[in-house]
């Protein structure tokens, strides 16, 4: 999506999880958030499906149990990524409130 337009990636990574968090994810959002930025759908489609990084992401993901974006791990040493667990909760779907993060980053610094 950059070749065809410098920044696209990002803009549509952050209209892809505005539209989640809202519920408004549908078939046809890939679509509009292509002609919203003004980038070729097909292109960036094309583009993606042949990315190799998107297959290794997706089963890495699968391996740690991930259902969903976004999600946000975290590994200490050279102990496998797990989810975020802080004051009895797991963060094991959704995002993870910055406060929440800051804390358990600055927990092992």
């Amino acid at each position: 999506m950059d070749e065809q337009k410098p920044g696209a990636f990002w803009m549509a990574s952050e209209l892809l999880f505005s539209k989640a968090e809202q519920g408004d994810y549908g078939q046809n959002t890939g679509r509009e958030i292509a002609d919203q930025i003004g980038v070729d759908y097909n292109q960036a489609l094309g583009c993606s499906q042949n990315q190799d990084r998107v297959n290794t992401d997706v089963n890495f993901g699968s391996t740690l149990g991930v259902q969903g974006t976004p999600a946000v791990g975290v590994r200490f040493g050279n102990n496998p990524p797990s989810f975020i667990t802080y004051q009895g909760r797991t963060y094991n779907q959704g995002g993870v409130p910055f406060d929440v993060l800051s804390k358990v980053v600055n927990s092992v610094q």
